[in-house]
């Protein structure tokens, strides 16, 4: 709806205005005039009354601020009335005045509808973010609150607007050296409790910071953060939780299926939130863990004495009862005993001297390695996996059974096994603490067969070991060891030729063993990605008070 006026209304305003501003000498005493009917809601009078103090200081920007202010709400109020022309001619980049002047003027007075066809482009915009031409500099107040936003906005190429309700004439005395747009606006708004929203790149809107004018005015934004497809439903839980619970974030959601988060409250805390998930989401510190298995074996074996036969075979040579002697080959010497038809052949064996030592050594070294993450167990095995019967079937006899297994008929269940891993298992935990030093925690088990079983079911040896170590990058640490030492005394004797005294020691030998087997575990931590302590920095954020958080500038 539009409502006609007559024409000749607005000049007769800008008449009587202008003749009474030009009653006055004193430019300061027309800006006062001004700023009292800027606040009444006269931006005609206003504008008048600043344009007057203007050509009476054209050097002084404030009369230039304040009547740039007042130009285009006095503009609407002319075009109000009908007169187009003089509203665009004092403000021509004012919205809606061009399109109200090319409509026809012999249209009918009263009610005036304009429907328009279609919906209009819908298109998600992003909170506004002020683009101040930001340099360091020095300020020194003395005036109104007003004044000082005014002089800033002119300082750093922006445009300062004041609620209605917003007062702002209350003195202020600041002085400050070297501080740019955030430094400054940050203690007027602390002196003057003052709330700043950005309206557009170059403009901002400023009111009195009490919790009305905030549910009012407060931007709000609405935030759609992804999250890693990596990372499991309790990681997306934990994440969101720590967000929402810090920052206190009204409307909170989130989605561990798809791994999003979604969040509204004020622009402040929704790029808080953005940058909290961006560290939190940051990967964690990995590192190659290193094992090297050593084996080293040595075997010693010594052997000193006289080797005697300990068999005297007896061969029958004589005639008696027409005995025949026996058949030989003449390659064993004989011993004759007798004679005549009484004869026998003792056998005589060969002895000698045993003089030897064997020796021998082995070195075997097994290099593995793995990645792991900080915090994640990973772990190696090296060795085999042995079955092990659990429980097998054994039919007990029944009518009929004998049958069905000679026929075929009767299947044979399969035994319960299992496997157990034989040999070498170790688990290591990483924590990486920085960029040099790194913490494992270590569990290494060693199982084998002992050799023996019960009921068919073998006995296994098992040894365990749990450390924890702290290295720095690149350093070895010997996780465990194991040492076999085995030594075997052997002296065989001939009866009744050892107890002669001094002579029997030479009718006997010495045999001696010495087996030697050890093994060492050493890691190794090599760091491959920084822990996210040494690529982010500590985010650290001004928030303000509780009550009056502060603006996104």
């Amino acid at each position: 709806m539009r409502l006609r006026f007559n024409r000749g209304l607005a000049a007769a305003l800008l008449f009587a205005c202008a003749a009474g501003a030009a009653a006055q000498s004193s430019a300061e005493s027309l800006f006062r005039k001004g700023f009292r009917a800027q606040r009444d809601g006269r931006h005609v009078e206003a504008y008048v009354l600043y344009t007057q103090a203007r050509a009476l200081a054209p050097a002084n920007r404030k009369y230039i601020r304040a009547a740039q202010q007042v130009r285009e709400p006095a503009a609407q109020l002319i075009a109000s009335t009908g007169d187009y022309r003089t509203a665009i001619a004092m403000a021509p980049a004012a919205a809606g005045l061009q399109r109200l002047a090319a409509e026809p003027e012999n249209e009918p007075a009263g009610p005036h509808i304009a429907v328009t066809g279609g919906e209009p482009e819908r298109k998600l915009k992003q909170p506004v973010r002020l683009k101040p031409d930001n340099h360091a500099t020095a300020f020194r107040f003395r005036g109104t609150l007003r004044e000082a936003y005014e002089q800033v906005a002119e300082e750093f190429g922006l445009e300062a607007i004041f609620d209605d309700e917003f007062d702002g004439n209350d003195k202020v005395r600041i002085d400050l050296s070297d501080c740019d747009f955030s430094c400054v606006m940050l203690v007027l708004r602390d002196v003057g409790r003052t709330l700043l929203v950005p309206v557009t790149e170059k403009r901002f809107l400023l009111a009195a910071d009490t919790a009305s004018k905030r549910r009012e005015i407060e931007p709000f934004a609405f935030v759609s953060i992804p999250l890693n497809d990596a990372l499991t439903a309790e990681e997306v839980v934990e994440i969101g939780q720590a967000v929402q619970q810090t920052l206190e974030i009204k409307r909170f959601q989130m989605s561990p299926t798809s791994g999003m988060l979604f969040s509204r409250d004020s622009v402040t805390k929704a790029r808080m939130a953005q940058a909290m998930v961006d560290a939190l989401l940051h990967p964690r510190g990995a590192v190659m863990i290193e094992l090297n298995v050593l084996s080293v074996n040595r075997d010693r074996t010594a052997e000193l004495g006289i080797d005697l036969p300990g068999r005297f075979p007896v061969t029958n040579f004589s005639t008696i009862l027409n005995g025949m002697p026996p058949e030989r080959d003449g390659a064993a010497p004989l011993i004759g005993i007798g004679g005549g038809k009484t004869v026998l052949g003792v056998t005589v064996g060969g002895a000698q001297a045993l003089a030897t030592l064997n020796s021998g050594a082995g070195r075997s070294l097994q290099t593995m390695s793995i990645r792991a993450e900080h915090g994640m167990p990973a772990e190696m095995k090296l060795g085999e996996r042995f079955p092990i019967i659990n429980a097998q079937f054994s039919a007990a006899p029944a009518p009929g059974l004998d049958d069905d297994v000679g026929s075929g008929n009767f299947i044979q269940p399969i035994p319960s096994f299992t496997f157990e891993d034989l040999g070498l298992t170790m688990r290591a935990t990483p924590l990486v603490h920085s960029a040099k030093e790194v913490t494992l925690e270590l569990e290494t088990e060693f199982q084998l067969l002992a050799g023996g079983a019960v009921n068919g079911v073998p006995i296994l040896a098992n040894r365990q070991f749990q450390s924890s170590v702290r290295l720095r990058e690149g350093e070895f640490a010997i996780v465990s060891g194991m040492a076999v030492h085995e030594q075997r005394n052997t002296r065989p004797r001939q009866s009744g030729l050892v107890g002669i005294p001094l002579l029997g020691q030479l009718f006997s030998r010495r045999r001696r063993q010495a087996n030697q087997s050890e093994m060492l575990i050493l890691v190794r931590p090599r760091i491959v990605r920084l822990p996210p302590a040494e690529m982010v920095p500590s985010l650290t954020f001004r928030f303000g008070p509780e009550q009056r958080p502060l603006p996104a500038l």
